[in-house]
């Protein structure tokens, strides 16, 4: 397993060398969706964060991912959330480079870097957070799905040790880790009033967002970038 995480962070290196933005449009919304990969060289965030400034200059706003957990919970509900959380998905969520976290060692690649805030080029303060909290994604699967129970192990066993308790099928951590959230990053371009967006997130993104949007809005369609400017 440490092997194939190396195997498939060292391909996705090779296939993302350079940002390279895709373009969609309804005639009223113009949207930049910058594929990421999460675990990279610096070489390639330095290129994003050249690309996200240069947009920035021509009036784009930003909307990012983030699960993060939301900051008002307290440290024994946000443990229960996490734990949850992990019984899907099978690890606990932490930087790609976290070194206490046994889950992510696989992915660890000689010169490869985490993708922050910083190195990208944006700003909490000011730009625009499309995703779902991670406390919300477990409420919401709740809901929808029923309950994740927790069972001895997953109570005991610390969090950030490799997880090897019993996991739900690879379906129920689609629907977490993509179904909810595409759907939501669709409803966030949808809801904002801002006419140029750029969307800064996982390249595994892509077609949900864009499915999720043309459900909304069957005029919205993938266009090449000289076609926006020869609109402009």
């Amino acid at each position: 397993m440490v092997s194939c995480g190396r195997m498939l962070v060292k391909a996705a290196l090779l296939t993302f060398k350079h940002p390279t933005p895709h373009y969609y449009t309804n005639g009223d919304k113009t949207i930049v969706f910058i594929p990421m990969i999460h675990l990279n060289k610096k070489e390639f965030y330095d290129e994003v964060k050249q690309l996200n400034d240069s947009l920035r200059k021509q009036g784009y706003v930003f909307v990012y991912e983030s699960v993060a957990a939301s900051k008002s919970l307290d440290s024994v509900t946000l443990d229960t959330y996490k734990r949850k959380f992990r019984r899907v998905v099978g690890f606990n969520l932490t930087s790609y480079t976290d070194k206490n976290n046994d889950a992510m060692k696989r992915y660890r690649v000689k010169g490869a870097i985490s993708q922050t805030m910083s190195n990208t080029g944006l700003s909490l303060d000011t730009d625009i957070k499309g995703d779902v909290s991670m406390d919300s994604l477990v409420r919401r699967y709740e809901k929808e799905k029923g309950e994740i129970v927790l069972y001895e192990y997953d109570r005991e066993t610390p969090l950030n040790k490799k997880y090897k308790g019993k996991r739900l099928p690879s379906s129920e951590k689609e629907y977490l880790l993509m179904t909810v959230r595409n759907e939501a990053l669709a409803n966030k371009i949808t809801a904002l009033q801002d006419k140029k967006i750029v969307v800064l997130y996982g390249a595994l993104h892509r077609k949900g967002m864009y499915d999720n949007l043309k459900k909304i809005d069957p005029k919205w369609n993938e266009v090449k970038a000289e076609d926006l400017r020869q609109s402009d």
